[in-house]
């Protein structure tokens, strides 16, 4: 029987897995939600992996948390976005940290 999170596998390697573009849905989101300095939409990302979309959202003014269940992914995404604050690895038996929200 494998034990282990099968999504650490993915990000065992040197590359990005999803690599670094954000999906293309984030540039509709961002359109269609318009922040302003003075409106700044919440978004989770559930699955937010590496970062990519976390990131891109939270560069274009959103207030992001990142929630990813993978350990490595999140310890990836740490040290590739060390000015994000608002990610964090859930573990199937844990909750959510509440200085998150």
């Amino acid at each position: 029987m494998k034990t282990g999170n099968p999504h650490d596998e993915k990000y065992a390697g040197k590359e990005y897995y999803w690599g670094k573009k954000p999906s293309a849905i984030c540039d509709r989101v961002i359109e269609l939600m318009h922040p302003t300095r003075d409106f700044r939409p919440k978004l989770v990302d559930l699955g937010c992996g590496e970062g990519r979309n976390a990131v891109y959202f939270a560069k274009n003014g959103f207030d992001v948390v990142g929630l990813y269940i993978s350990e490595t992914g999140h310890s990836r995404f740490v040290l590739r976005h060390s000015s994000f604050r608002k990610c964090a690895s859930i573990q199937e038996s844990s909750s959510c940290p509440e200085e998150l929200f």
